[in-house]
């Protein structure tokens, strides 16, 4: 009787992992990439050290909104502050969070894709998903991001939209209410996700369902009421309001959004087409030498050759916007084929659309685009297999491994030949070589010369420093982005400063093309950087590729 019980239970659990053999491997993969990629990123000074240091100074009793400056949810600073609670204020603490993290993306994105499309194909989107997401030293990416924000939002909307298709077909109260909860812990964290809250507030209303309404409001209602009961008040969010209104209305931040893709330019559109045709014109070289396979082997082989030729080009000749057409391509798809969806491909394209908001006209890998591209690419297999013989999905899985290996090879080049680490008591990080250098000098310098209780401000930024030598950095006046002076105001911020007066005022040469001007001192913050002049005494100077200029208070 044993000895069958254990069979039965053993050809159940064979069974299970042939059914699920393509995420298992996908598991394998990530881990994998998580353990080389980890602690290795490209610029760690810019967001990156708000991240770090804000959930530390929400344990010390800080307020969001009122002591703590943030255009974000409050959401994901609250969890990483109550993972520092239980595992402490350190990288690894969050190095763990975001290899559960990367694990449970590349999880719903598999997922949902195989909902619509073949398990091969859908793990080919995962495999494409790791190399974006895991398999890279850019901040935009599954396990330390520029905002943990976006990365427990992405987590909550793919398993929102799964739970929301699974409910569409079930039409069971508990999937909503799962979904439902989900889409509200989205917009606590991340803002950019309320016009896919919205997708499912629809649903809610519809089915006039109280129990899933009460699951949507319950994480925003928790996260924002912490902070109420904290001491948050009115005129605290209105102030913050205010600045987020001022920023939207800078010319910095146009600047940014129109040359990132988020803003529509007259410029988009002859290089969404570009993007358009260079990726169009190899792929359906390929997919017809696919389709011509049991016709001609020599029409096949010559188009599949040429097409994977012309598809490696592109790739390597410019790795961030090889999909940057998606989210147009995608809604123009769904508008000439409406009345042919069915209602779970609807929900998807809606979802995915809603989803790639903020990087509509174009969205790039290596950025912004890196959280949303592979939604939009399940929408776009979608749609595309509804028309198209579903023979070929095998081959555009196959032109998915070819994009993701060259995606890889970029990735692990750049990671292996510029990259110094950062040891201290907080933790390692490996970063740009020529930051590293000038960091661990000058992270040096401020553990010999300066004492736990000196406040250090560090501009344009630089609180990752802060939070590496335990020393802390002005609470609402931490960054001097172009973006910030502008909408802040660099009286505001002289005037600020009068009264905080800091031991020591830090400026290092961060370029801040993206956002109109260069370099701070030299091209913007002139009045600020005199004041600091005037009423500070440069102690030293860090004078390698990668400047510091230390300031101490007179």
């Amino acid at each position: 009787m044993l000895f069958g019980y254990l069979f039965v239970k053993f050809c159940n659990m064979k069974e299970i992992l042939n059914d699920n053999k393509y995420l298992i491997i996908l598991w394998v993969l990530c881990i994998a990439g998580l353990i080389f990629f980890t602690g290795h990123y490209n610029g760690i000074l810019i967001d990156f050290g708000r991240e770090v240091y804000y959930p530390e100074r929400l344990l010390e009793g800080k307020i969001l909104y009122k002591d703590l400056f943030n255009i974000y949810g409050p959401l994901s600073y609250q969890i990483n502050a109550v993972l520092y609670k239980i595992f402490g204020a350190k990288l690894s603490t969050l190095y763990a969070a975001g290899a559960v993290c990367s694990l449970l993306t590349v999880s719903g994105v598999y997922l949902i894709a195989q909902k619509f499309l073949s398990k091969f194909l859908s793990f080919c989107i995962g495999i494409f998903t790791i190399t974006v997401g895991v398999a890279t030293t850019s901040i935009f990416n599954y396990h330390f991001p520029y905002s943990w924000a976006v990365l427990y939002g992405l987590i909550a909307f793919l398993f929102s939209l799964f739970f929301l298709l699974k409910y569409n077909e079930s039409k069971k109260s508990s999937d909503l209410c799962i979904s439902s909860f989900l889409a509200g812990f989205c917009i606590a964290n991340k803002y950019d996700f309320l016009l896919y809250a919205l997708v499912v507030l629809f649903f809610i209303i519809k089915s006039k369902d109280l129990k899933a309404f009460l699951c949507f409001i319950i994480a925003p209602m928790i996260s924002f009421g912490i902070l109420f009961i904290q001491g948050l008040r009115l005129p605290d969010i209105l102030n913050s309001l205010a600045i987020v209104k001022s920023m939207a209305n800078s010319k910095t931040l146009i600047y940014f959004y129109e040359n990132s893709g988020i803003y529509f330019h007259p410029k988009v559109i002859p290089t969404v087409l570009l993007f358009f045709m260079k990726t169009a014109v190899p792929f359906t070289g390929i997919l017809l030498g696919a389709h011509l396979y049991d016709k001609s082997k020599v029409a096949s082989l010559s188009f599949s050759v040429i097409g994977y030729l012309a598809a490696i080009w592109f790739v390597t000749e410019n790795i961030k916007i090889v999909f940057g057409f998606l989210p147009i391509l995608i809604t123009i798809m769904a508008a000439a084929s409406f009345k042919k969806l069915n209602s779970n491909l609807l929900i998807l394209v809606i979802s995915a659309i809603a989803a790639c908001a903020k990087v509509f006209w174009v969205l790039i890998i290596q950025g912004y685009g890196s959280y949303y591209v592979s939604i939009a690419l399940i929408a776009l297999m979608a749609l595309l297999f509804t028309l198209l013989p579903k023979k070929l999905e095998k081959s555009t899985g196959i032109y998915l491994l070819v994009v993701s290996a060259l995606i890889l090879i970029i990735n692990i080049n750049g990671e292996l030949f510029d990259s110094s680490k950062i040891t201290t008591n907080k933790g390692t990080i490996y970063t740009n070589k020529s930051i590293a250098d000038s960091s661990n000098r000058l992270i040096e310098y401020i553990n010999k010369n300066t004492d736990k209780n000196d406040k250090i401000v560090i501009f344009p930024e630089g609180m990752t420093i802060n939070f590496l030598t335990d020393r802390k950095a002005d609470d609402f006046y931490n960054s001097l982005l172009p973006l910030y002076t502008e909408s802040l105001g660099e009286n505001k911020i002289i005037e600020h400063y009068k009264i905080q007066q800091p031991e020591y005022i830090i400026f290092n040469n961060l370029n801040m093309k993206d956002y109109y001007f260069n370099y701070i001192c030299q091209d913007y913050a002139l009045d600020f950087c005199g004041y600091v002049q005037e009423n500070y005494n440069l102690e030293h100077v860090i004078d390698t590729d990668f400047r510091y200029l230390i300031f101490k208070r007179k």
